[in-house]
């Protein structure tokens, strides 16, 4: 129906007005696919998914949103991205489709960072979005910990073969998340995490507010602490504050260790 930015921002500002009815919301799903929508449109959409009445409770109960087909790009991607990791597991959305919108590689790796914080997501198409190798393992990252993704499309994406197999890795071991690769390109990328090789890039200098970084400090986690031949020889962490921390890896507890008043407790990254 050719939706423009303006129609999208309007009909977004009716439904987050207070005084809507409870018909509007309870509105489960939206199709805007096959618009004309941008990431100015997607910002007015986000103040509907995070909007709150007056108690403070999430006022949208979308589960079923589709923005197949429009023109988002990376600044959409990183605002709708934004928006639902806020609005985290209160969120009730369990579809999204996303398909030929530009998002690009960093675009996606937002949206699989986002992924995480969201529990109720099962199905997430992201066909056609120009997505390679980076966010790949970003995506692997979050369906190892994510119990509710049942179907996560990257059809027809140049996701290179270091991309691709960090995917199948992670459906080898079992993953309940049918993962679709459709008519992908799968070219060698060699500047992109080598699992075989994990030190042939060493060492690893990674910014933890970087999603494809956060993945590859996953990977490397996640073969010292499986692979007693491989092990780190020492980790640092400089928080935004500049204070230090040495985390150490513990296999019996499968996880990072930071002493903490004499304790040992769990690292998390940030």
């Amino acid at each position: 129906c050719a939706l423009t930015d303006d129609d999208i921002r309007g009909i977004s500002f009716s439904l987050a007005n207070p005084d809507s009815t409870t018909e509007h919301h309870c509105l489960k799903t939206w199709n805007l696919a096959h618009n004309r929508m941008t990431n100015v449109g997607m910002g007015g959409l986000c103040d509907y998914l995070t909007c709150k009445n007056i108690s403070g409770a999430y006022i949208c109960s979308l589960t079923d949103l589709d923005l197949s087909w429009n023109s988002l790009h990376f600044n959409g991607a990183q605002a709708l991205s934004t928006a639902l990791r806020s609005v985290g597991s209160q969120c009730k959305l369990s579809k999204l489709h996303l398909s030929a919108n530009g998002l690009t590689d960093s675009g996606a790796q937002l949206i699989g960072s986002m992924m995480i914080h969201v529990p109720a997501l099962a199905d997430v198409n992201l066909t056609q979005n120009s997505i390679c190798g980076r966010a790949c393992f970003v995506f692997a990252r979050a369906l190892r910990g994510h119990a509710s993704m049942k179907k996560l499309d990257l059809s027809e994406n140049p996701l290179s073969e270091e991309g691709a197999c960090a995917l199948f890795r992670l459906i080898l071991t079992g993953l309940p998340c049918f993962v679709m690769m459709r008519d992908c390109t799968l070219a060698v990328d060699n500047t992109l995490f080598n699992n075989m090789f994990p030190a042939s890039n060493s060492p690893y200098e990674l910014e933890l507010t970087k999603p494809y970084d956060v993945a590859i400090f996953n990977e490397l986690t996640q073969i010292a602490l499986h692979q007693p031949s491989c092990q780190f020889e020492s980790i640092s962490y400089k928080s935004s504050n500049g204070r230090e921390f040495t985390p150490v890896l513990s296999r019996s507890k499968k996880s990072l260790i930071l002493k903490q008043f004499g304790r040992d407790v769990e690292w998390e990254i940030p």
